[in-house]
This record gives structure tokens, sequence and C-alpha cells, in this order.
């Protein structure tokens, strides 16, 4: 049976390196983790909470109570859980590859001279998570920086 791990390893030896989620990715989104033993005794419950506040749940059960046992339930139970996580993280990143439609670069901000030339400044923002406010920093400081540039080939042009 091959782990996450044999399989994340097969992904990179073949360089398969399409936007995608990584066990890394998972983690990372999951910030605590509580367990609860119902009150049969047969079910272990996990609930990881988000990043964002959200939650998820998974189960691990035994027919038998004289079978359960609390590290086994508790490992099988986040596993479960965290399966969730992938799906709605695998959600998250298709709706922004859909998005950012990969097959041309997002515009997200263009620039116009007094010529009426429009220089687009193309960035992948969203399908990074760059936050929108770190985004619109950046697109100011790229669209001050581009009429700068602009300006010093007006110049020369006129210059020549």
């Amino acid at each position: 049976m091959s782990t996450e791990q044999d399989i994340e390893n097969a992904i990179q030896d073949k360089g398969l390196n399409a936007p995608r989620l990584t066990p890394e990715s998972i983690d990372s989104v999951i910030v605590s983790e509580t367990f609860t033993v119902l009150p049969s005794g047969k079910v272990m419950v996990c609930e990881l909470t988000l990043r964002n506040g959200f939650t998820v749940r998974g189960e691990a059960a035994t027919v038998s109570k004289a079978n359960f046992n609390h590290e086994i339930g508790q490992r099988i139970s986040r596993e479960n859980a965290r399966s969730k996580v992938w799906e709605l993280e695998g959600y998250l990143l298709q709706d922004r590859l859909r998005a950012a439609d990969v097959t041309a670069i997002p515009t997200i901000g263009t620039l116009r001279e007094e010529d009426g030339d429009i220089v687009e400044i193309r960035l992948k923002m969203e399908l990074y998570g760059i936050p929108q406010e770190l985004a619109e920093d950046i697109k100011t400081e790229m669209e001050d920086k581009s009429r700068e540039i602009l300006r010093e080939i007006k110049a020369r042009y006129e210059r020549a």
C-alpha cells in the first residue's frame, strides 16, 4: 500500500509541477484538532479547525467496544477528517485556476499613457493565493514603476 509521501515522491520524480495540492499545503490549513469519544465508547470523532475557522469531522468506529483503541481511533478519525480537507482545498484550487484562466495570465491592471498605448500588468496573484490587499499594493508599485519606465523610454525617443 502506497503512503501519501510515496505518492508525493512519485509526482515530484515525474516532474508533475502544474498547480496542485501537496500534503504540506493540506497540513498548512489545519490549525487545530480535537478528539471526542462518543458515549457508546465505540466511536471516535476528530474535528479539524481550518485556517479560516471552518471545521471538518472524521469518524472511526468499531463494532465491538472491546476492540476500541484510543490511539487507533485518533489516527483513523483524523485521516478521515483530513481527506475532507483535500476535497475542500481541491475545490478552492480549481476555482482559483478557473478564475485565473491559466491559459492566459490574468490582468490585474492596465496603464494608459497620453499617447493611448496600453501596458498590461499581468500577474498570477490569485493563483498563488496572494491576499487582495497585497495584490493592490503590488499593483500600485508596478503601475508607478511602469509609468517611470515609459517616461524614460519616451524621453530617450524624443532625444534621438
